[in-house]
């Protein structure tokens, strides 16, 4: 992944999205073996780290703590991946920032706030990567330790997501958003040309990349953790997001 962000995702005529599934299906010949018991389940965390000063996690919590309050059971948080399966040393923590499900979508979503946390392309890769290790797992979930009847395992769309505040992307000013535009359509493309070894329920679904955005008026400091009012704003700003 970093190889590929250092070169901007140039890889020549090769499929990208096939590059990262060929890692992930290597990882997956050499797990650890001794998976968690709760990879790719759907949860709510809310608790907040008052001596936190990470806005995204703060932010993280923050969203679903709302939700939780609101009694919106459909957006998630902190899921983790490969808990077991992958080495913490060569990928580190391996957890999901936010998931939205309905019957039929699932939306895994990257989470950026602090304006100053790596790039949009690197945070096109970790998300990639996650959203392949769930395919992975939706194919073969006994290698992460989990059940194939996960609710998440069920919906036929599943959208691997990038969401920030325009800043994010304004600021990568050495490519520009028209650039990561055309990455996004790249990404898709290789996602509809992906060579997978589906079985069983692996058949039933589509998958897609997008780059989204909170609207122009969004702000967010660590601080505002403390503050009722932010926090329950934090969801009408979450719903109306849109795409870059």
């Amino acid at each position: 992944l970093q190889q590929l962000s250092q070169n901007n995702f140039n890889c020549g005529g090769d499929n990208i999205v096939q590059k990262i599934w060929d890692y992930v299906s290597e990882k997956c010949q050499n797990t650890e073996g001794n998976p968690g018991n709760q990879n790719f389940e759907f949860r709510q965390v809310t608790t907040l780290d008052k001596s936190s000063t990470s806005q995204e996690v703060n932010l993280e919590r923050s969203l679903i703590l709302a939700a939780s309050k609101a009694n919106r059971n459909d957006l998630g948080n902190m899921m983790p991946v490969a808990s077991g399966v992958f080495s913490v040393q060569a990928d580190g923590r391996m957890a999901v920032d936010l998931v939205q499900m309905s019957d039929d979508s699932l939306s895994l979503i990257e989470l950026k706030a602090n304006l100053n946390t790596n790039t949009p392309l690197s945070a096109a890769f970790q998300i990639l990567y996650y959203g392949l290790c769930y395919i992975a797992a939706r194919c073969k979930p006994e290698i992460f330790g989990c059940d194939n009847l996960l609710p998440v395992f069920a919906p036929a769309n599943v959208q691997l997501t990038v969401l920030a505040p325009l800043p994010y992307y304004d600021r990568y000013e050495s490519h520009g958003i028209e650039w990561l535009r055309k990455l996004s359509a790249r990404l898709n493309q290789d996602l509809t040309d992906l060579n997978l070894p589906l079985e069983g329920d692996g058949k039933g679904f589509t998958l897609g990349f997008k780059f989204e955005r909170f609207p122009d008026n969004f702000q967010w400091d660590a601080k505002d953790a403390n503050n009722h009012q932010a926090v329950k704003n934090l969801l009408p700003q979450f719903d109306n997001r849109f795409n870059l």
